[in-house]
């Protein structure tokens, strides 16, 4: 449904396609569906849903992803079991792999990290391969790029941990000032 939507599918099977070039170049892709406006472009993957402008545009094999929002999981190319709520979240995402990101841009420079959960606005921004973090609250991790293990659950908490692993912050702004803090347990004064 709609002008080019699976416009070079020849082997793929029960998907549902809508949108201006919504799954364009989806040759063989099987039970996906794949709505608006250039939704899935380029996927070859099984089992997903892209839905919202963009979202999962870049998509080759990548498969049992959920990615809703525009500009969801923008790059993502090969990941797997991930779901990306919310406006570019997981954007940069080529190989990460059982991720959920849920919030404006959250995750979004996420690349090959895998088995994140970030929940709220901008948390996990900067991320790129950390892996196995948690971070729910707006702006929670937002600078953490490659440190793994870490729970930072608040507004604000671990803000400006980029390194560090194995950290648990609890509270609004708990270890906010901190730059590559490691084994820590933390919280905000109350």
């Amino acid at each position: 449904m709609g002008a080019y939507a699976g416009f070079k599918n020849t082997t793929g099977r029960c998907n549902f396609i809508a949108g201006l070039c919504a799954g364009y170049n989806s040759s063989g892709g099987n039970h996906n569906v794949l709505i608006g406006y250039y939704a899935g472009f380029q996927n070859l993957g099984q089992s997903n849903v892209f839905f919202g402008f963009q979202s999962g545009v870049n998509n080759t094999t990548g498969c049992h992803n959920i990615f809703i929002g525009e500009c969801a999981g923008q790059n993502t190319t090969f990941g797997c079991n991930n779901v990306f709520l919310g406006k570019s979240t997981g954007f940069c995402n080529t190989f990460g792999n059982h991720n959920f990101f849920a919030g404006c841009c959250a995750g979004y420079s996420n690349t090959t990290g895998c088995y994140n959960f970030f929940a709220g606005f901008c948390a996990g921004m900067q991320n790129t391969i950390g892996k196995y973090n948690i971070a729910i609250g707006c702006r929670t991790g937002v600078y953490l790029t490659t440190g793994s293990c870490n729970v930072f659950i608040g507004s604000l908490a671990g803000r400006c941990v980029n390194i560090g692993s194995n950290n648990l912050l609890f509270g609004c702004s708990a270890g906010a000032g901190a730059v590559g803090l490691a084994n820590q347990i933390g919280r905000a004064h109350v």
